[in-house]
């Protein structure tokens, strides 16, 4: 008992545009006429590799995004603007802390105050 299968049979020896234009046809994509120029082909191999690699397209705003942070990492990895100037970084070896955290006692504020004195007075 032959049941007909959902996928026509294509045979060995059909070529590799036959076999391009079945599956076409199969998933439904418009063929234009015979013999297919090199345009024409592009196009529908883009049209088959649409149908089988559904993919939404990105909202315009994650696109940006997208792009904002290529841009971002690019600046910051070679251009001048985004690169440190001579001298040591900001806080970096700094014998004073800049700000003091809030949940530093005023104990440790005095012992730090002591010992600032002590190293002014040594010079």
């Amino acid at each position: 008992m032959n049941l007909p299968s959902a996928r026509p049979r294509i045979p060995r020896t059909a070529t590799y545009e036959e076999r391009a234009i079945a599956l076409a046809k199969r998933l439904g994509i418009d063929i234009p006429r015979e013999p297919l120029t090199d345009a024409q082909w592009l196009t529908l191999w883009v049209g088959i590799g649409k149908m089988l690699l559904r993919i939404e397209p990105p909202a315009p705003r994650t696109l940006q995004t997208l792009w904002a942070d290529i841009g971002m990492y690019l600046a910051e990895l070679s251009e001048p603007e985004f690169q440190w100037g001579p001298g040591r970084r900001p806080g970096s070896k700094s014998r004073k802390p800049r700000t003091l955290v809030h949940a530093v006692s005023q104990a440790a504020i005095r012992q730090r105050r002591s010992r600032e004195r002590k190293r002014l007075a040594d010079q």
